[in-house]
Parts: structure tokens; C-alpha cells; sequence
């Protein structure tokens, strides 16, 4: 059994989302509402997937922490 936990980076996201909006400024304003919501968390949005049923803060701390493995 899998389980999928969700994590939105908002640091990340903002800076890459003002990023983009200076490089595309016309394209993003044209855009309709739900879309302009997703570009809002989508550079800092994704899905872990595990095996083991943990809360998402003791998984994401894991998951962070891997690079002391690696």
C-alpha cells in the first residue's frame, strides 16, 4: 500500500513565481483565474510517495534530511 503526501515549498514557490511573472508578465495576466491560482503554487508544489504510514512532518523531515545519507 502506498500513501501520497503533498508539500508546497511557499518559499520557493514566490520567488520562482515572481520570476516568472517578470519574464512573463502578458502571458500570465492573459491566463484565466484557476490557472493563474495553479502557476501561484506550482513551482514549489509535489507529491512524495511512501510505503510507510507517518505523519507528513516526520516524513518530509526525513525526506529533507536524506542528503545526510546520500
Amino acid at each position: 500500500m502506498g500513501y501520497a503526501y503533498v508539500y508546497v515549498d511557499q518559499n520557493n514557490t514566490l520567488q520562482r513565481l515572481r520570476d516568472y511573472r517578470i519574464n512573463h508578465e502578458e502571458e500570465y495576466q492573459a491566463m484565466k483565474d484557476k490557472n493563474q491560482d495553479w502557476f501561484t503554487v506550482k513551482f514549489g508544489y509535489f507529491v512524495l510517495i511512501s510505503n510507510r504510514k507517518e505523519t507528513p512532518e516526520q516524513l518530509l523531515t526525513e525526506y529533507f534530511e536524506r542528503t545526510d545519507f546520500e
